[in-house]
């Protein structure tokens, strides 16, 4: 229109060009092509002239003929070209693509149906109503709304019965059109379910491992979970030294706040794999954040080290943007772990193997009988396991630390510990699940009672508990007093514990949902907006406090442990989405393969942030992370050493007797190169690697176990082949015995996803920010690089 009304109603000159115009006319024609693809499709079963299945076939032609000529002409550049990889890349985009129709013919019908209710409420407000022109929803708010039913939701619930009518209209009016009609018809019906497919994660970790495969990484997790069990403590207020060094003995009293972080985790992986039940995990993690409360802060910030003693912060004051936004992300695994736990069996399997693990080391040290060990597992796999582990005797525990004729007492802590998994067990079934207890064996055989099942979720039991009470109520009533005097006290003493049981899960469920709106509100009180440079678009490395200042360096590579603060800041709704797509997509290619290029070549680097956030098979960040592994254990290879580098200790000690501290790496994957020369191994990249290559990182774990680079609480921080003086290559290295807690957190959270099907990355996910921002997470790979692309930032 060349002349269109103002505010006024006036007419006045179009101000808006021909091209915007021409792009206004195209997205009105755009919502009409799935209404006319429809109708072309029922049109041609119905009444057009022909065979039925001429009028299919051309509408599918016409769907899959742009992803075919698409693929003729990049085949033909690729010839054109000489080179192989656009070929491969034609390829791989020719399946993509073609699966990409497929899923548009399988939603024809519903995305239909979502253009006409566009059209028809537009022209309904715009022409009618005159009311909520303006409606807009963001993805943010659509995602944390996950609970409304839009009317989208509604028509791909009709999808089905669409189909089922339009197939019986079809064979009414036109039966031989059926043979043409039913293949699509089906994949209309079918929509429902492939949408289902389509939300679940794209993938699982679902490793397949033997028995002594997840017993080896189990044990693992039980030395490593001991480093957090012994050092979070009422001296250090219930945080955790940064790190513990073997000898000389050093304890570092000082925390950063990932440390701060992968405690808060660590006690819930300790918690899903049997280490603590709820009610220790509700108490210890209570006390953290209590502590946390506490601590200097700004705008929600914690400092980047802390005295764990005086919780004072140390000079100089500074806000790390990293340190800040694993924090962040650690606080919503927590949150959402905590709410995870309301849906999960009081009485978990889980408690049973945590047992099992401590029994399983000290049969491993000699102080406990295997054969006993066996029984026992055996016994643990049955529906009565709970019986096998409630009727272990106590004293033979007691007896194993009493013995303990080992002067470092190897033996005594696991005794201890297994003691109290057992006392902490005895204790879940009197203050939750009373009815479970060998002394009601009768009761749970007695159908008339009818006594709950075991795997009662905590958030089932008060309503269970309370109608239990009113069964055994009722029971006591119409049993008199002088009959069956021996169920008659059985009942009794049931109905008081179950009373008691009540409170207790009710006091629990409370607890929880404290902790996680204290989580919750600790992660929204970190205000991210200052930290976020806007000339540069970019995330500053920190806040100098003392001078009051951003710190002029800024993140700007994706391959980096950075970009999880890049994330979690534009997940917080606090800096401009841009800003993670600003991040430098720079690829080199090693041995043929592109990977996007770190500042140091680390797995740390590339690894790291997968600790929460899913890697999607396919995409650019999941392509990256193989090919970075890849380049690891053939750097390594040739020197017949394990595979793993990454910033960690190394042998060389400052004056104070601690170890020194240096990022190490690949040199081909970096853009530094610092001390090319040096060859440092850290066990817990390898840990890193487990959701990457699961069966090379086992592998290479157990070389290390074998070369003994085990110790107390896990494996080793790193072993040295550099020579301390000329920092040049050697075959024998030095072990770096000493412990880091970033490093135990980040094995312990590593082990979980692999050996719970992702837990910790499921827990985060399940936060509305996060499954608002994570199709960032889906970027297309980088398939070949032009023969000029060379390592540019």
């Amino acid at each position: 229109f060349s002349r269109v009304p103002d505010e006024t109603g006036r007419l006045v000159a179009n101000p808006i060009s021909l091209v915007s115009q021409w792009k206004i006319l195209d997205n009105l024609r755009r919502s009409l092509v799935e209404p006319a693809t429809f109708l072309l499709f029922v049109l041609g079963w119905l009444v057009l002239p022909g065979y039925a299945r001429s009028w299919t076939l051309a509408t599918l032609f016409i769907l899959f003929m742009p992803v075919w000529f698409e693929f003729l002409f990049t085949l033909v550049r690729s010839i054109a070209e000489q080179k192989l990889a656009v070929a491969r890349e034609a390829v791989s985009a020719l399946f993509s693509s073609n699966a990409g129709t497929l899923l548009n013919i399988i939603f024809l019908p519903h995305q239909m149906l979502v253009s006409l209710d566009a059209v028809v409420r537009t022209v309904v407000r715009r022409v009618f109503t005159r009311q909520r022109l303006l409606e807009w929803e963001t993805a943010a708010e659509a995602e944390a709304g996950g609970n409304k039913r839009a009317p989208v939701d509604a028509y791909l619930n009709w999808m089905p019965v669409i189909a089922i009518l339009l197939g019986l209209i079809v064979f009414l009016v036109r039966p031989h059109a059926m043979v043409a009609a039913a293949p699509i018809l089906v994949l209309w019906a079918c929509s429902k379910l492939v949408s289902k497919w389509l939300d679940s994660p794209a993938f699982l970790f679902q490793a397949e491992m033997s028995g002594k495969e997840r017993q080896f990484l189990r044990r693992s997790a039980l030395h490593t979970w001991r480093y957090f069990a012994e050092f979070s403590t009422k001296e250090h207020n219930w945080l955790i030294p940064d790190n513990v060094q073997e000898e000389p003995y050093l304890i570092a009293a000082r925390i950063s706040p990932t440390n701060v972080g992968f405690l808060l985790n660590a006690r819930q992986v300790a918690c899903e794999f049997g280490y603590l039940t709820p009610a220790e995990f509700v108490e210890q993690t209570s006390r953290t954040l209590n502590t946390i409360r506490k601590m200097p802060r700004h705008r929600g910030h914690l400092y980047n080290w802390y005295d764990t003693r005086t919780l004072q912060p140390l000079p100089p004051l500074f806000i790390s943007t990293v340190d800040s936004g694993n924090l962040v992300a650690s606080l919503w695994t927590l949150q959402q772990g905590c709410l995870h736990l309301l849906d999960q069996p009081i009485l978990r399997r889980g408690l049973a193997e945590g047992f099992l693990d401590h029994l399983q080391e000290l049969s491993e040290l000699g102080t406990f009988p295997k054969r006993l060990l066996t029984r026992i597992q055996a016994k643990s796999r049955t529906d009565d396991w709970t019986v096998a582990v409630v009727k272990f005797p106590a004293a033979a525990l007691a007896r194993i630390g009493a013995n303990e004729t080992d002067p470092a007492g190897k033996a005594r802590w696991f005794a201890e510990q297994a003691l109290v998994r057992l006392n902490q067990f005895r204790r879940v079934l009197v203050r939750f699940a009373p009815w479970m207890l060998p002394d009601f064996a009768e009761l749970r055989r007695d159908d008339s009672i009818s006594l709950p099942r075991q795997d009662l979720s905590l958030k089932e039991l008060p309503d269970v508990l309370t109608r239990l009470a009113a069964r055994l109520h009722l029971a006591l009533e119409s049993n008199p007093p002088r009959s069956q005097v021996a169920q008659r006290n059985s009942l009794e003493r049931l109905l008081s514990l179950v009373s008691g049981a009540r409170m207790d899960s009710v006091r629990l469920i409370q607890d929880l949902q404290s902790l996680a709106a204290e989580a919750g509100k600790l992660a929204e009180e970190m205000e991210f907006g200052f930290l976020w440079n806007p000339p540069r678009k970019l995330m500053s490395i920190g806040f100098e406090s003392e001078k009051n200042q951003i710190h002029s360096a800024c993140y700007d590579l994706l391959a980096s442990e950075s970009r999880l603060g890049t994330f979690v800041a534009v997940a917080k709704d606090e800096i401009p989405s841009e800003t993670w797509f600003l991040l430098a997509r720079a690829h080199t290619t090693d041995r043929g393969r592109p990977v996007l290029i770190s500042w140091t070549g680390t797995m740390f680097e590339y690894l790291m942030p997968t600790l929460w956030m899913r890697s999607y098979p396919g995409t650019l960040l999941d392509r990256s992370h193989r090919s970075a592994v890849l380049s690891h254990q053939e750097f390594t290879a040739p020197k017949r050493v394990p595979w793993g580098i990454s910033e960690c200790a190394y042998a060389e000690r400052y004056a104070d007797g601690n170890y020194g501290y240096h990022a190490f790496g690949v040199p081909q994957l970096a853009i530094f190169h610092g001390d090319v020369d040096a060859l440092v191994i850290s066990p817990y990249s390898t840990f890193l690697a487990l959701n990457v290559l699961p069966t090379a990182a086992l592998q290479n774990l157990r070389r290390m176990h074998q070369d003994g680079w085990f110790g107390v609480y896990g494996f080793y921080e790193a072993a040295d082949f550099s020579s301390s003086q000329s920092r040049s290559w050697r075959h024998n290295p030095e072990l770096v015995r000493c412990w880091m807690a970033h490093h135990q957190g980040m094995t312990l959270l590593a082990l979980a996803n692999v050996l719970a099907d992702g837990i910790v990355q499921t827990w985060f996910h399940s936060h509305p920010r996060v499954q608002a921002t994570e199709l960032l997470l889906h970027e297309r790979p980088v398939n070949y690089l032009p023969s000029t692309a060379s390592v540019a930032v």
